[in-house]
């Protein structure tokens, strides 16, 4: 049996963001997303490869993974599409952007930093 393997050329994504960037111009900004760790690819290798080519934002799945770029001086602004409120907290400690995509979820984060305020 062979077993399963994910290269990632990091040449490669430079050449497909600069492919994109001539379609779309210099004027738009763009997000990588890099849930899920990279989809088991080396994801801080990848998202530290994003940020020198200039993209203007991350995105990723759990504040959990935009805590690990930050541990690994990803400096760019990150957001967290799945803000779960028990990691709240983690989303402050590492200057992380929450996606509060509910109403009931928008809620529960105000209540959260008001309490933190306080």
């Amino acid at each position: 049996m062979t077993a399963t393997r994910l290269e990632i050329d990091l040449t490669a994504l430079a050449h497909n963001i600069n492919f994109l960037r001539s379609k779309i111009g210099p004027q738009v900004k763009m997000m990588g997303v890099v849930k899920a760790f990279g989809y088991g690819s080396d994801a801080v290798a990848v998202a530290h490869k994003l940020q020198d080519l200039g993209l203007a934002y991350l995105a990723v799945a759990y504040a959990p993974e935009g805590a690990a770029l930050r541990n690994a001086g990803v400096r760019l602004p990150i957001l967290v599409l799945h803000p779960q409120p028990e990691n709240f907290q983690l989303l402050l400690e590492h200057c992380l952007e929450p996606s509060l995509y509910s109403p009931r979820l928008l809620k529960s984060f105000i209540a959260f930093a008001k309490a933190e305020q306080q």
